[in-house]
């Protein structure tokens, strides 16, 4: 908790400060994950395992699309939000029921190393997600 003064008022406040672990931080190596939709409880973005240099990610999406981003650390907001290197793609849009074979360069940016997020930009429908990580 932080305290506040507030000047002209001459009260104290107590503000409660929230710290949010976004759902990404956990990541998949392998298997079955469900995303909800963005207005439900429950996770809609996780992070795929990566490994330096070659990684290649097999996505099958069930009950709907995803959205795969690759994104590189970004200094300046200590984010990952500047596109990867060596002209990569940055987002693949993932449709129902196909079958995906990504192969990408991860690299290191900064001292940090790139990192690949699965959404479901779908507002209230969840979707499974089956994926399967190689590196090498």
């Amino acid at each position: 908790m932080i305290s506040v003064d507030l000047p002209g008022i001459g009260k104290r406040y107590i503000k409660k400060i929230n710290i949010i672990k976004y759902e990404h931080e956990e990541s998949i190596k392998v298997g079955k994950q469900i995303l909800t939709g963005q207005l439900q409880k429950g996770k809609s973005m996780v992070a795929l395992d990566n490994h330096m240099g070659h990684n290649n990610y097999k996505i099958v999406v069930t009950g709907g699309k995803a959205v795969l981003c690759h994104r590189s650390y970004n200094p300046d907001g200590h984010t990952w939000s500047t596109p990867p290197g060596n002209n990569q793609a940055q987002y693949f849009i993932l449709l129902d029921l196909r079958p995906y074979n990504l192969d990408m360069d991860i690299r290191e940016n900064y001292g940090k190393l790139d990192k690949v997020f699965l959404i479901n930009p779908s507002l209230r429908k969840s979707i499974d997600v089956e994926c399967t990580i190689s590196w090498g």
